[in-house]
């Protein structure tokens, strides 16, 4: 009924990843839970509501190719667990490196690159199946 209508799905830290990988001092490479890419934006948009004490990551290393339980980098795959089977923080990665200007530069970065998507998405042509 609707041809001409497109549905994207997208968070902003896949969208983003490259651009907040290539910000300065910031160890994180992919997102996780409580993360230091989290952490920081949230210290950047709500200190007050960041316990900055508690900010321990959990990390440890895992022998597979495929699959990062602590999130400190990406996994291929997907496993579906408990926070209690990973973070007994609730925090995963280097949520203890966050702070407020690594929170801007990545909302900037994160902003700079989910608006260069919108603006290429609207000019998407419509798909004329063949």
């Amino acid at each position: 009924e609707h041809p001409d209508l497109f549905l994207a799905f997208v968070s902003w830290f896949d969208i983003a990843k490259d651009a907040l990988g290539r910000i300065d001092d910031v160890l994180q490479k992919s997102v996780s839970h409580a993360c230091e890419w989290e952490t920081s934006a949230v210290e950047a948009i709500a200190p007050e509501t960041v316990a900055r004490e508690k900010r321990v990551g959990a990390q440890f290393s895992f022998p597979s190719r495929y699959f990062d339980p602590s999130y400190a980098g990406p996994s291929r795959v997907f496993v579906a667990r408990t926070m209690e089977q990973g973070a007994s923080t609730g925090a995963f990665g280097w949520p203890e490196r966050s702070s407020a200007e690594k929170g801007e530069a990545i909302l900037d970065a994160a902003a700079d690159e989910v608006a260069a998507f919108i603006r290429e998405f609207k000019s998407w042509p419509l798909i004329q199946p063949k």
